[in-house]
């Protein structure tokens, strides 16, 4: 299985929780770009451990406090996003699966494209992370769709 990246400094720290909650409100929704951030460590998390989470481990790897994941936590559930047993581990439901597999993807594509291009790895994941969030779903297909034909025919050209 292919290593996974931990989160880039860019994602660690406070400010997440700060844009979560919309800076004053901490019980206020959570941005989309800071949702999307905990439902991909989230899934990192589980692909690493193979099972659920703690909300203490998911709190280490985002550098955040326990506090801030708990009520970020409380939001996913009620979004149908994640569920917990009664031992607290923390598990993606299928909706919840399925989008972080859709950002994941995204970031993973931008940093390998970054790779490719020259960025170093650590600058890469950073800049990855903002661009998952910055374009679509239909935008990043057609992006894949337009590559991967640009691909087919450069290599058909060298070919010749």
């Amino acid at each position: 299985m292919e290593e996974m990246p931990a989160f880039s400094k860019r994602m660690r720290g406070d400010h997440l929780y700060k844009k979560a909650h919309n800076g004053s409100n901490p019980m206020s929704k959570m941005s989309n770009e800071s949702r999307e951030d905990y439902l991909e460590a989230i899934y990192l998390l589980t692909e690493q451990t193979g099972g659920a989470v703690r909300s203490v481990r998911l709190a280490e790897f985002m550098g955040l406090s326990k506090a801030s994941i708990c009520k970020a936590v409380a939001g996913l559930k009620e979004e149908g996003c994640i569920s917990m047993d009664t031992d607290y581990l923390i598990a993606l439901t299928a909706t919840g699966l399925d989008e972080a597999k859709r950002i994941y993807r995204k970031h993973r594509y931008f940093e390998r494209q970054l790779v490719a291009a020259g960025v170093d790895s650590e600058t890469a994941s950073a800049e990855a992370c903002r661009l998952e969030h910055a374009i679509s779903d239909n935008s990043f297909e057609k992006l894949l769709h337009f590559y991967s034909q640009w691909t087919a025919d450069e290599s058909q050209v060298m070919e010749r």
